[in-house]
């Protein structure tokens, strides 16, 4: 765990460990592949809270502290308390791949993406195509990956192919199999990147923990999220409407997913995947444009704080 980069009053601590990849080892949580040249475990609570006391001499009243949690294992963001009552610093701010609900302070903490495996390169034809729905998919419905014993949202979305509107698969055990990227296993089979630009909606189940590689996948793609993820803190939702560019289902009710998607007009569908390919690009997209966003929204954070206190003074 280390301090990273000092912006404008913004400190951001651990952010190398958001570009970790566990691809091509998924389920290998020993051997995480870190892009920054780290592993990545399971952390304590301690370890950041030992961490704070060093930066808060360098901090005034309008520096704030970014804690990076991209672990599989979400730490709570009421950890660190600063004082006696167990209150925490209101300074620091936890940016999490995989929150729950009830673990985080609403207004306060940020849901952060996971970013792409692999992700969809759509030409501006392609995108164009997408974003004013004339495109015509091949599929329905498109997923493809390994079960989880964490879920059996999977195994439901397995059991729905039909081979022509709907076509999910499994796939063996990413480590042993050794797979290549394009997924394939047959010459009449889509490849995985294939089925996302192919499918109109695309499942995004949750893996071992509540977060999903696959959001941005397939967002990339231009296809609509359908995801299945009970609780999780999606990413940026304070500025992204995400009840406009994805589904959410229950994991329990995932066997109904086509029945959910059925009954959704066209022209509600094309709302929808017109926004889906204006948030990938303007908040998902690149690194940049995730610190960008998350900048922004702390940004806003701070005006709206500032009006507040302005008005209060007025009165």
């Amino acid at each position: 765990m280390n301090e990273t980069l000092t912006l404008d009053g913004y400190i951001f601590l651990d952010v190398e460990q958001c570009l970790e990849t566990n691809w091509p080892t998924y389920g290998a949580r020993d051997n995480w592949n870190s892009r920054g040249g780290r592993k990545t475990g399971r952390a304590d609570l301690t370890d950041y809270c030992d961490l704070l006391p060093k930066v808060f001499p360098r901090l005034t009243e309008n520096s704030m502290v970014l804690i990076f949690n991209c672990r599989g294992t979400y730490l709570p963001s009421a950890a660190c308390p600063i004082d006696g009552n167990g209150t925490r610093d209101p300074r620091v701010v936890v940016l999490a791949i995989s929150a729950h609900e009830s673990d985080i302070q609403p207004g306060h903490d940020i849901g952060l993406p996971a970013l792409p495996n692999r992700p969809v390169f759509l030409s501006e034809h392609e995108r164009r195509m997408r974003a004013t729905c004339r495109h015509k998919h091949r599929y329905l419905f498109g997923f493809s990956g390994s079960l989880r014993k964490e879920t059996v949202s999977r195994s439901m979305l397995i059991d729905l192919h039909d081979g022509k509107r709907v076509w999910t698969r499994k796939l063996g055990d990413f480590i042993k199999a050794k797979r290549s990227t394009d997924f394939t296993r047959g010459t009449d089979e889509p490849t995985y990147l294939e089925l996302l630009k192919d499918s109109e909606f695309a499942g995004v189940p949750r893996g071992d923990s509540l977060f999903s590689y696959r959001l941005l996948e397939v967002m990339s793609a231009g296809a609509i999220p359908v995801i299945y993820s009970d609780g999780w803190v999606l990413p940026f939702a304070e500025i992204i409407s995400w009840q406009d560019c994805a589904i959410m289902v229950s994991e329990s009710d995932a066997n109904r997913t086509i029945e959910i998607i059925e009954s959704i007009s066209l022209e509600r569908r094309c709302e929808m995947r017109t926004y889906v390919i204006h948030v990938y690009e303007k908040y998902l997209s690149s690194m940049d444009k995730v610190l960008n966003t998350i900048l922004s929204i702390l940004d806003k954070r701070a005006k709206s704080m500032k009006s507040y206190v302005n008005q209060q003074r007025i009165m």
